[in-house]
């Protein structure tokens, strides 16, 4: 069967090779494999545009070996990122990039849910509650979010603070640091107060420039 044959005869050149390809399936299979084994390079891109072309049935595909040979899929996965580990760090980055603020919400979401039981929309909610600032000062957040302060016996949350206030919070909960903070404000005051040459017989301090700046304190 000559190439000019061919030429002028297309369709029935193409029943010919059908014909002869299901008669010689095994030399057929073997030249194909011995041709990937050579043009690898190749043969990755034909299959890049194929599934381009055609994604359904490349996912039908998919799909259908993966269910055909259940555990084989992950094997190679895990396999080829072990071959592969720069490419898995670029491609995850990349994702990163991609999708940033949804990862950074998932994060939210999953921290918030572990470690309290709240959702994202229930933190939105008691924020709004709180006009959105701290629960203790009213100070609207600036750098940081505000934390979720939560009793640590129970673990229900009470409300939203700012780092200041749920770090004072978190320390008055416990009685031995108040007791600690009360003798090192009193023994600092007493401290002051003896340097300006003690108390008069109304309490106040001998100091009159002590007392001035007493009385010139604002109300409240």
């Amino acid at each position: 069967m000559s190439r000019e044959w061919r030429l002028k005869n297309p369709e029935r050149a193409r029943e010919y090779n059908k014909q002869w390809r299901a008669n010689n399936k095994e030399r057929v299979a073997a030249t194909n494999k011995r041709w990937r084994a050579n043009n690898p390079g190749r043969v990755k891109e034909q299959n890049r545009r194929w599934r381009s072309n055609n994604p359904e049935r490349a996912r039908d595909d998919s799909k259908r070996w993966r269910l055909a040979h259940p555990g084989r899929g992950s094997e190679l996965s895990v396999s080829w990122q072990k071959r592969n580990p720069e490419k898995v760090r670029q491609s995850k980055r990349a994702e990163y990039r991609r999708h940033r603020e949804r990862y950074i919400e998932h994060s939210r979401r999953h921290a918030l849910k572990k470690q309290y039981g709240i959702t994202l929309e229930d933190y939105g909610r008691v924020l709004a509650d709180q006009g959105g600032g701290c629960a203790v000062c009213g100070e609207r957040p600036k750098k940081f979010r505000l934390a979720v302060d939560h009793d640590h016996t129970t673990g229900v949350v009470r409300g939203l603070l700012c780092v200041k206030c749920n770090t004072t919070i978190g320390k008055m909960e416990t009685l031995e640091w108040l007791v600690c903070a009360l003798t090192y404000l009193r023994r600092h005051n007493a401290a002051c107060i003896n340097e300006m040459g003690g108390l008069d017989a109304e309490g106040q301090p001998h100091c009159g420039h002590y007392r001035d700046t007493l009385d010139d304190a604002p109300e409240g």
